[in-house]
Formats: structure tokens, sequence, C-alpha cells
């Protein structure tokens, strides 16, 4: 797949007025805003993450919206900016993230340098040709790149850019980006992958993906052996009980032997309730005393 010449794209893209208010209450599931909880806390953790995994002391967040993740970011002492094409957002920033965030597209060179770029469901609201300004344009400013975008959600009427994780792979390593295959991203979505500015050669390239691929393909033969092994075995016993008892004759005698059950606690409650056991009781402990006091004085 050859990569998409931006000068000769007639495709239009989505701007900053589809992403006013009514996309940041509706748009999301939940309101993207402070008084839902859900994303503080869910930014909070992808932040913890970040931190332990790739340890950037800066960090620009492309395509922020209100800035809950450089917020989080600059809370755990890393210096963290934001950028998006929505004013509504920028303006709607989150206290955290206040002066930290500014309008502004993707598509226009980036100032700056950064130990890391986040790019979080962004691309995918893109044109083609503007997604490739814009990768140009990210890895311009750092060496390593958090990239998420759904090659799922076709529904949402933004979503005019939906690519699997291999074509993002691929754009990015025509730039000498190659995904880090040590690092497991999946605290933000399935598919996120790091890009890393890496001198690989196609040997090198060709190992990372054996060593990724070999485990992830034994496992997974193993785990339909055991899934097929499992399917044999539920069919012998199936076949044993053919003739036996059905389901519904099994549940129903439980059900009499649980009855039965019953009707003989209630008789034993009741008989330990009546006078006459009390009697019984009373002229039986005499002869209980009299029994052990010969066995011990024998």
């Amino acid at each position: 797949m050859s990569t998409p010449d931006p000068s000769t794209s007639t495709e239009v893209g989505t701007d900053q007025r589809d992403y006013d208010e009514r996309y940041y209450s509706q748009g999301l599931g939940l309101p993207y805003d402070g008084s839902e909880p859900h994303w503080a806390n869910f930014f909070g953790g992808v932040a913890d993450n970040i931190i332990r995994q790739l340890e950037p002391e800066t960090v620009l967040d492309a395509g922020c919206a209100k800035g809950f993740l450089v917020a989080a970011l600059a809370e755990r002492g890393v210096d963290a900016t934001g950028v998006d094409i929505s004013e509504y957002a920028v303006e709607q920033a989150v206290s955290g993230a206040k002066g930290r965030v500014r309008s502004g597209s993707l598509v226009e060179p980036l100032e700056g340098r950064w130990d890391l770029v986040t790019c979080i469901e962004v691309l995918e609201h893109m044109s083609p040709a503007e997604t490739q300004r814009a990768i140009d344009n990210l890895c311009s400013v750092t060496d390593r790149i958090l990239l998420s975008s759904t090659p799922y959600d076709f529904d949402e009427p933004s979503h005019i850019n939906v690519r699997p994780v291999a074509t993002w792979a691929q754009w990015f390593a025509t730039r000498g980006f190659f995904r880090r295959t040590d690092l497991d991203a999946s605290y933000i979505t399935s598919w996120t992958v790091v890009f890393e500015r890496r001198p690989l050669t196609p040997a090198d390239v060709v190992y990372l993906y054996e060593v990724e691929q070999v485990p992830l393909r034994e496992e997974a033969a193993k785990k339909r052996s055991a899934l097929l092994e499992m399917e044999r075995q539920m069919s012998e016993i199936l076949a044993t009980r053919a003739d036996g008892p059905s389901r519904q004759e099994l549940e129903a005698g439980a059900e009499r032997a649980e009855a039965r059950a019953a009707a003989a606690e209630q008789r034993v409650d009741e008989l330990l309730a009546s006078r006459a056991w009390r009697i019984g009781q009373s002229l039986v402990q005499p002869v209980h005393r009299a029994v052990r006091s010969i066995r011990k004085r024998s």
C-alpha cells in the first residue's frame, strides 16, 4: 500500500465546528467534562502508566480536547502541553490544563520538541490527505509517539478515516518510526501502539516481527487444541448419559430431596420445642450423671 499523496486528494475532513458543545456533551457516551469522574480517573491511570513505562519529562498531547491527559500528567510532574482543533474544547479545558492547551490543527507545522507525543483517537477524524501531513508534523517534533486510532468504529459520523493498525504501522515506518513490540500500551485501548524512531535494517524488522508473532501463534494453537479436547470430553460425557435421566428429571429429583430435607428439619425443630422432649430430658439427665460418677470411680 502506497502512502496517499496529499496534493492530489479531494476528500474533505472535519473541522473545529464539528467538535462543539453538542459533540462533547452527547457524542462520547458520557458528558466529557469535569462533572463526570470517569474521565479524570481514566486519564489519571493513563498518565500513571505513561510515566511508569516511558518516563517522559515533556509531552505533547496532539488532539487534547479539554486536556484531561495534560492535566493528569502535569499533576504528576510532567511538563505537558496540548493542542486541539476545537476552540470550544480549549475554552472549556479542565482546571489542571488551563494555560497548557491551545487551539490549532495538526495539519499545520508544530513548534517545539517533546520526549513523547500522544495522539489518542484523533487521526481517524481527519481525511487521508490531512492525516499524512499530520503524521509528518508529529514525527518532526519527537522520536516517540503513542498512537491510538480505532480500527473498528465506523458508526461515528466524524470517523472518516478508520484504518487497521497495520496501515498506521506502515505509514509511520515510511518516516523511520517502528512499533515498540516490547511495550504493551493496552491500558488505553487494545490497539494502542508506541512508535519510535529507530534505525532498523530489514533484518531487524524481520527479527522483531518473528519475536512477536511466533509466540502468539503458538499460544493460539495451544488454546485451540485445549478447546477441542474439552469439546471431545463433553461429547463423551453427554454420550454416556444419553439413556440416563434428563436434566429436567434431575432438577425435579433435587427439588424433591430438598423438600424432604426441609420437612425433616422442621420435624426435628418441633420435637426439640415440645413439652415431651423437655420432660424426657429432665428424666434422663440424672441417669447420665450417675453413669459418669460410676465411670470416674472405676
